[in-house]
């Protein structure tokens, strides 16, 4: 018998080099097709489900305010509707401070006022370049103004 007994001597140290590559570059390729592999239309944003149509709402007849806080200071923003209609908005309690600091605050109103009070909508509003961040914090609280008067 001649047979002779090989042994294979494996090095814990590269074995568990060997490993920890293995697993990374496993991790690797699972991530990226994660990333990079088929999309599904569950993660677009919700405006892309907004139907183009004009939406109608009917309201409660009446005047409904809104709390906007700007530097510090506390504002209302008041709404005023009609059963089928938005009729008015206009900011409540501003000071002079307020005027002087924000000075577009007064001009985005009155023009999401107008585009508002024409379309009776706070949907596809244009906003001017210059104070669209401005516009949109009064959007908001329309917003919210018009979701207590909704029946």
């Amino acid at each position: 018998m001649n047979s002779q007994t090989k042994i294979l001597i494996i090095r814990s140290k590269e074995l568990l080099y060997t490993v920890i590559i293995s697993l990374l570059i496993i991790f690797t390729i699972i991530m990226l097709v994660l990333i990079f592999g088929k999309k599904n239309n569950s993660g677009k944003d919700d405006t892309s489900n907004i139907d183009s149509n004009k939406t109608s709402y009917t309201y409660t007849p009446g005047v409904y305010t809104s709390d906007l806080v700007i530097g510090g200071n506390e504002l209302s923003l008041k709404v005023t509707v009609d059963a089928d209609r938005i009729c008015s908005i206009s900011l409540l309690n501003t000071n002079e401070y307020v005027e002087t600091m924000y000075p577009l605050l007064s001009s985005s109103l009155e023009s999401l006022s107008k585009q508002i009070c024409t379309n009776n909508s706070t949907d596809n509003i244009q906003f001017d370049e210059g104070n669209q961040y401005t516009s949109m914090l009064l959007l908001d609280a329309i917003n919210k103004a018009l979701k207590n008067a909704r029946k």
